[in-house]
């Protein structure tokens, strides 16, 4: 029975100490293991709870173990004491069961200590569950965090997705119109290169039209100007003769006196000037025959306009029109007078009126020309000269609408067979109106201007200036054979004869008083 008990006590003696040191062996790598394992929690998360899943597992083991220790502990307690009483006994019968005892003692005091180890591992182990318990709460209110933000994250993903599936599918009809316009922009280009060709070449041919246009152009408009400075001055003398044929022989009669003539002929001289300034047309049955066959206007009046305007006059230099040279009109302001007389000494030669009637003179043989026709010679005598300027400064001055202001001239023809200084004297001249006259005597300090008195002036004062292109004097100063009358005594209607180029203007009479000069 003490055999018994003592093999007993001896396998219940092994198992515990194989058991203590199993449990230690076992607990020392349970602890490596976590810890190996608490590293791992830290770094990956999925892992961590896999191994906390395992460590909560071996936990459980291991407290299961320690229970069953402790339950063998307690009945190792019993089998102690049990063994005890038997020692006891045993003792008493065998001396070297205390050999035994004493070394059993030793292997349990042995045992205490390594429970106590245990214990204290275990209690250590407790507080590292805990730890490691609170971390994984920690660690899980972060998963659940994490969690939530990836359920929104998600869902920004779903959302963006489907966005992107929309803006695929847009690029997808964006890529199919792309392929669609990049056939036709090649079905462009290669129209684009065939017009582009194409246009070249009418290129090409509109610049060879238009250098033919060109010189069809400058063609034309030399023939124009030819037309004009030609043809139209021709045209013109056909109507100024034609003029002379039929109403010379009215207005001059031949059955007059001399004064009578001559006054008839001064009036005819006005209505030239009328008629070429545009003022008034005394030529209606002429006019009205060549109406039809006008190149340009719609009457002679506009046929003397087209005509004078388009001649020029050669300066030196170049041959430039008349309103060129001048100007279309004049103000009292900047005068142009003097312009347009100048211009007409300057260019305009004497001419006898025998070198054109094959050497017939005579007062029934005068030829009196038209503006045209002497601007076009560029030759005249004195009626001539005078007619010409007198149309001039009416007609530039006629569209001058500064103050309503124009021009107003008069023709005046002397027939004195006993001039004081010259004897016989024949001779056409003009007079301007002058509206300024202190401004005229400020320009010119030596002029004169006279009154013309007769009852045909208009105007009160003296406001007349002559004007006499064929001797040479520029405007403002005072022809010698004026001087002369001066002299000896004035000069009278008895003399010469007045007709102011208005359309209702009137011609002095003989008797009716003397023309007047004043000299400030």
């Amino acid at each position: 029975m003490e055999q018994k008990h003592l093999n007993i006590f001896l396998v219940v003696l092994l198992v515990g100490i194989i058991g203590v040191s199993s449990v230690a062996v076992v607990q020392q790598m349970s602890y490596q293991s976590l810890d190996s394992e608490y590293q791992d929690l830290l770094t990956d998360y999925e892992t961590l709870s896999s191994d906390w899943n395992q460590t909560s597992d071996d936990l459980n083991d291991l407290q299961s173990e320690f229970e069953t220790m402790q339950t063998s502990y307690l009945t190792l307690i019993d089998d102690y004491a049990s063994l005890s009483e038997i020692h006891l006994i045993v003792l008493s019968n065998n001396t070297n069961l205390q050999q035994s005892l004493d070394d059993l003692q030793v292997l349990y005091d042995q045992l205490l200590e390594d429970f106590a180890l245990l214990n204290a591992s275990f209690v250590e182990l407790e507080q590292n569950h805990a730890d490691l318990q609170a971390d994984y709460a920690q660690l899980q209110s972060d998963y659940d965090e994490l969690q939530v933000n990836y359920n929104q994250l998600l869902l920004d993903y779903n959302d963006l997705m489907a966005q992107y599936q929309v803006l695929q599918d847009s690029y997808n009809a964006l890529v199919l119109a792309y392929d669609t316009l990049e056939l036709q922009y090649d079905a462009l280009v290669l129209d684009y290169d065939a017009l582009l060709s194409d246009y070249n070449a009418l290129a090409n041919d509109f610049s060879a039209l238009q250098n033919d246009y060109d010189a069809l152009e400058l063609a034309y408009n030399t023939l124009s100007t030819w037309i004009r400075q030609q043809i139209l001055p021709v045209q013109h003398m056909v109507f100024a003769e034609a003029v002379r044929q039929y109403y010379l022989q009215d207005y001059l009669d031949q059955s007059s006196d001399t004064k009578g003539w001559y006054r008839q002929y001064t009036r005819f001289c006005r209505d030239l000037v009328l008629h070429a300034s545009g003022q008034w047309d005394p030529f209606q049955t002429v006019s009205e025959a060549f109406s039809d066959a006008l190149l340009y206007g719609s009457d002679t009046m506009s046929l003397t306009y087209w005509a004078m305007y388009s001649m020029a006059m050669y300066d030196g230099s170049s041959w430039q029109t008349f309103p060129y040279r001048w100007g279309w009109s004049f103000s009292p302001e900047n005068w142009g007078i003097d312009i347009v007389v100048q211009d007409c000494i300057d260019n305009i030669d004497y001419e006898y009126d025998t070198d054109i009637t094959y050497g017939q003179s005579g007062a029934t043989w005068d030829y009196p020309k038209h503006p045209v026709e002497t601007a076009f010679r560029t030759m005249g005598d004195c009626e001539d000269q005078a007619i010409l300027t007198a149309a001039y400064l009416e007609r530039t001055s006629f569209y001058n609408a500064t103050d309503n202001y124009r021009f107003e001239t008069a023709m005046a023809i002397f027939h004195d067979p006993a001039h004081p200084t010259l004897g016989s004297f024949y001779h056409a001249t003009l007079l301007v109106h002058i509206e300024d006259t202190a401004d005229f005597y400020s320009r010119y300090p030596l002029g004169v201007l006279w009154n013309l008195g007769g009852g045909i002036d208009p105007y009160s004062g003296f406001t007349w200036c002559w004007l006499d292109p064929t001797w040479n004097v520029p405007f403002g100063a005072v022809p010698s054979w004026l001087t002369a009358y001066r002299i000896h005594g004035g000069l009278g209607y008895d003399v010469m004869s007045i007709a102011i180029n208005d359309y209702n203007g009137g011609i002095a009479q003989t008797g009716n008083g003397p023309l007047g000069a004043y000299v400030p």
